[in-house]
């Protein structure tokens, strides 16, 4: 988009700031046809009710959004109550079978590698109230202690083709995969979390585009929405999540469409920790996730295939 004119005005009432703070330090919003556009990335219902509180004298509200709340939530009903009801709605699918974006394929990777015993740990803490209030970090810490699952995780990352985006939450897991591809693979490999500088970002979504060989490991916070990369062809969901949002907007960054691919593959890592007893059935919290991110591919109808792996 180019900037036709600027026309100066003159204005003695409020003006208020429309800028949401993005994750990725830059500004989303601009004015076109002098039209006020703000991208609201992972803006709450309660923000957008409140801005459009203070635009009381517009004839005219419109809202796009990839994600719109549930269904009976009271995010749902805020956003409504400040945009108006729902007019039409598009899916994903929709838009791949039109060809506006790719297509992808989701793999979810079952990984079972912990020992019996430590199973059963697992499942015996559940049993009290107090110990489960603990037992999704300590499946956590337990993940991201584990040298197996990061050799696995890694070594699967290495063998995919052309440029892949590698999503993590903790920094200091993320820290370890990139420091492990470093070792094992030859593509250039380059790492993002919030501490590193906008330009540099720029600079390697930049060799990315033009390049085949590069991986990006990447926090969900700055590379999981407002950035714009075609030629994304795996993203790797390396850490457990259930957030509806993160899911669709993760999946969105790999479905631009680009001259070098028709599919998209999203790689989906889930800990399978379940453990069976005659008295007692556990099912792990991070598996459970995983089995709320299948449903969500479920709704989209994005193909996925389940591979069960023990090592």
């Amino acid at each position: 988009m180019k900037i036709k004119s600027i026309k100066p005005i003159s204005y003695n009432g409020d003006v208020y700031n429309l800028r949401i703070k993005s994750e990725d330090g830059l500004n989303h919003n601009y004015i076109a046809n002098n039209q006020n556009v703000s991208n609201c990335h992972k803006a709450k219902a309660a923000s957008i009710q409140k801005i459009m509180d203070k635009c009381w004298h517009c004839d005219f509200r419109f809202g796009l959004s990839g994600t719109i709340p549930k269904k009976g939530t009271v995010n749902r009903l805020s956003l409504m109550s400040a945009m108006g009801p729902l007019v039409t709605q598009v899916k994903a699918s929709q838009l791949q079978q039109h060809g506006f974006i790719a297509s992808c394929k989701v793999i979810q990777l079952h990984m079972d590698y912990a020992t019996d015993e430590q199973k059963e740990s697992f499942s015996f803490l559940s049993k009290n109230p107090q110990d489960r209030q603990k037992l999704f970090g300590l499946e956590q810490n337990f993940i991201n202690q584990s040298e197996k699952r990061l050799d696995f995780v890694c070594q699967v990352i290495k063998k995919s083709t052309s440029n892949s985006l590698v999503l993590f939450h903790k920094i200091a897991y993320g820290e370890k995969v990139y420091q492990k591809l470093r070792q094992i693979t030859d593509k250039k490999v380059y790492y993002v979390d919030g501490s590193v500088n906008v330009d540099i970002r720029e600079e390697f979504k930049s060799r990315m585009e033009k390049n085949d060989d590069v991986i990006i490991v990447a926090s969900y916070g700055t590379f999981s929405t407002g950035i714009s990369i075609k030629n994304i062809h795996n993203i790797f969901f390396t850490e457990s999540f259930k957030s509806e949002v993160i899911i669709r907007q993760s999946i969105g960054r790999g479905l631009r469409k680009h001259e070098s691919k028709d599919v998209v593959k999203i790689y989906d890592f889930i800990d399978d920790f379940r453990y069976k007893a005659q008295e007692h059935d556990w099912v792990n919290y991070v598996y459970r996730h995983g089995i709320a991110r299948r449903t969500i591919y479920k709704e989209e109808k994005f193909p996925f295939d389940v591979q069960n792996i023990r090592f």
